[in-house]
C-alpha cells in the first residue's frame, strides 16, 4: 500500500457534509451493482433511521458518486466522537426490493429495459449494436425487476456499468467497439525507478484454463420436435468440451446466437491483468492504455472490466492528535480491448415446478375457439400475476403427429392447466383444462358409470358401464343411436 497526497473524501448525506471519513472501500465491476461501504466520525450521535434510504454522495478526488444509503451501523463511540459505517447503494437498487409475477408478451429487451427503468425514473443508456427481434413472452415469476432483468440481459449478450462521469447513470451495451477511452494519459507500469518508487504500477497477468468448445443444446417451447444441437469454439488454447443446455431457444438461428454468447462468457476472462497502484478516476467499462517499462512495445489497450479501491485518511477535524497514515490502493483488472466481455449466465433462473392455473385468452364474441394458424391457444394466467397479459402457448395431447393425431378445441374463459418445460419460466405448455363450480363436470354422482365425450353444442358420445344397459350412444339433440347390449342366455 503507499502513501498519497489526494484531496479528501468525504460524503453528503441529504445534502450535509460529512468531512470525517476515516475509511472507504469501492468494489466495481462491469454487470454488477457498485459495493460502496465508508466509515466516518460525527461530534453527535445520528438518528440511523432518519438517514437509512437518504439521498447520498461519496466524492473523492473530484468524482462523485451518488445514491442512497441502504446500510448504517454505528460502529463504535468515545468522549469526542461516535463512529458511522454507511453503505452507498445506487439507485438501480430500488429494483431489487419487491418480488412480483407478471407477463410481458410481443417485445424487445429494449422495450423491456425502458418499462422497468422508467417507472422508477431511473437514468440510463442504450449503447447497443445488435438488432434484438422481440420475444413472445418474458415471464417475471416470483422474482424482483433487477433479478429479472439480469437473467435476461445476460442471455442477450448484454452487459452495463455505470458512467461515473455523467453522474452514475448506468450504461447498457453490447459490443466491445462501443467502449470508450477514459484518458488519453498512459499508464506506465513496473516502472522501479528510484524516484518514481512510490508511485509505481504493478502489472501482473494470469491465465485460467477454459474449454475448447461448447456443445449447446435446446428444445424450442413452441415446437419442440427435436433436440437443437449447435457447437461452438471457445479458444484454440482450451482443453475439452463443455455441454450446456439453454432452455426455450426459438429456433436453430437463435440457438447458435445464445451458443456464442456463452462461449464468449467463458472464453473472455481467460487471460487477464492486473494494475495496482495509486490510480484514481478510473472505473470499468472504459478503456486505458498501459505500457510496461523497458518492455519495447506500444502501448496496450485494455478493457477496466473491475476494480477495488481501498481508502484510509485522517478525520483532521476530530482525532488531531492521533497518528494516521494515509493509505490508497487500487487494483484494476484489465482485458486486451479486442476481446468481446460477456457476463456470465449466472442469474437465477426461476424453476417453476408444477402448474399454474391460467384461462383461454381471446374474442369472447367468437362462439368457436381461438387459435391461430399453427393451432397455438393464447393463454392469460390467473393467480398472483399483476394483469392478465396473454402470451401464446400449445397444448398436450394424448395422441399427436404429423397429419395425424386428435384435439378438442378449448374456448376462451376455459380454465386451464399450464406447465414449463424443463421449469423454463417462458416455455409453458398447456397440460389440459379443468372442470370447476362455473363449468361442471359432464360426469357426476348421478352418472358415474358413463363415459362422455360431450362439445357444446349437445353433440355426445356415451360409453355407459350401467348394470342392465351397458352399452354405447351417439346423440345430438333431437337425434340418437344407441346400442345396448344384453346377457346371452
Amino acid at each position: 500500500m503507499n502513501n498519497y497526497s489526494l484531496d479528501l473524501a468525504y460524503i453528503e448525506i441529504n445534502s450535509e457534509k460529512y468531512l470525517n471519513v476515516i475509511s472507504y472501500q469501492e468494489k466495481l465491476s462491469l454487470s454488477s451493482l457498485p459495493e460502496i461501504a465508508l466509515e466516518f466520525l460525527v461530534e453527535k450521535k445520528i438518528n440511523i433511521d432518519e438517514i437509512l434510504y437518504a439521498k447520498a454522495a461519496f466524492v473523492k478526488n473530484n468524482l462523485k458518486i451518488t445514491g442512497f444509503i441502504g446500510q448504517v451501523k454505528q460502529v463504535t463511540c468515545s468522549e469526542k466522537y461516535y463512529n458511522y459505517s454507511v453503505g452507498l447503494q445506487h439507485e438501480v437498487y430500488q429494483l431489487n426490493e419487491n418480488r412480483k409475477s407478471r407477463i410481458f408478451s410481443n417485445i424487445t429487451i429494449n422495450d423491456l429495459i425502458h418499462t422497468l427503468f422508467s417507472k422508477q425514473g431511473i437514468a440510463y443508456d442504450l449503447r447497443l449494436n445488435a438488432a434484438y427481434n422481440q420475444e413472445k413472452i418474458f415471464h417475471q415469476y416470483q422474482e424482483t425487476d433487477w433479478s429479472f432483468l439480469s437473467r435476461h440481459l445476460e442471455r442477450h449478450g448484454i452487459y452495463y456499468y455505470f458512467d461515473y462521469s455523467e453522474d452514475g447513470k448506468i450504461v447498457f451495451i453490447d459490443d466491445k467497439s462501443l467502449h470508450q477511452l477514459l484518458t488519453d494519459k498512459v499508464f506506465i507500469s513496473n516502472d522501479f525507478a528510484e524516484k518514481r518508487s512510490r508511485q509505481c504500477l504493478i502489472l501482473n497477468e494470469s491465465v485460467f484454463t477454459v474449454p475448447n468448445q461448447v456443445i449447446i443444446q435446446s428444445y424450442n417451447p413452441l415446437n419442440a420436435e427435436q433436440l437443437l444441437t449447435a457447437t461452438i469454439q471457445v479458444t484454440d488454447h482450451g482443453h475439452s468440451d463443455h455441454y450446456h443446455y439453454i432452455a426455450g431457444a426459438g429456433s436453430q438461428e437463435e440457438l447458435e446466437r445464445l451458443g456464442n454468447v456463452y462461449a464468449q462468457s467463458l472464453g473472455c476472462l481467460r487471460h487477464t491483468y492486473t494494475l495496482c497502484g495509486e490510480i484514481i478516476n478510473v472505473y470499468p467499462g472504459k478503456l486505458i492504455n498501459v505500457i510496461e517499462q523497458g518492455g519495447g512495445k506500444a502501448p496496450q489497450k485494455y478493457l477496466v472490466y473491475a476494480m477495488k479501491v481501498c481508502g484510509k485518511q485522517k478525520a483532521t477535524t476530530l482525532i488531531q492528535n492521533e497518528e494516521v497514515s494515509p493509505i490508497y490502493e487500487c487494483s484494476l483488472y484489465l482485458i486486451p480491448a479486442d476481446i468481446q466481455y460477456r457476463s456470465k449466465m449466472s442469474s437465477t433462473v426461476p424453476n417453476i415446478a408444477g402448474f399454474i392455473h391460467a384461462s383461454a385468452h381471446g374474442n369472447c364474441d367468437s362462439e368457436y375457439a381461438h387459435l391461430d394458424d399453427s393451432g397455438y391457444y393464447e393463454v392469460t394466467l390467473r393467480a398472483n400475476y399483476e394483469k392478465p397479459t396473454p402470451f401464446k402457448a400449445r397444448k398436450v395431447e394424448v395422441f399427436a403427429g404429423k397429419n395425424y393425431g386428435m384435439h378438442f378445441p378449448i374456448k376462451v374463459g376455459t380454465e386451464l392447466l399450464v406447465g414449463f418445460i424443463h421449469g423454463y419460466p417462458e416455455s409453458p405448455i398447456i397440460i389440459g383444462s379443468g372442470y370447476n363450480s362455473d363449468h361442471v363436470n359432464v360426469v357426476n354422482s348421478q352418472n358415474s358409470y358413463d363415459h362422455i365425450i360431450r362439445s357444446e353444442s349437445g353433440s355426445e358420445i356415451r360409453l355407459s358401464d350401467q348394470a342392465g344397459s351397458a352399452g354405447f350412444e351417439i346423440s345430438h339433440p333431437g337425434y340418437s343411436l344407441k346400442v345396448t347390449t344384453s346377457r346371452e342366455s
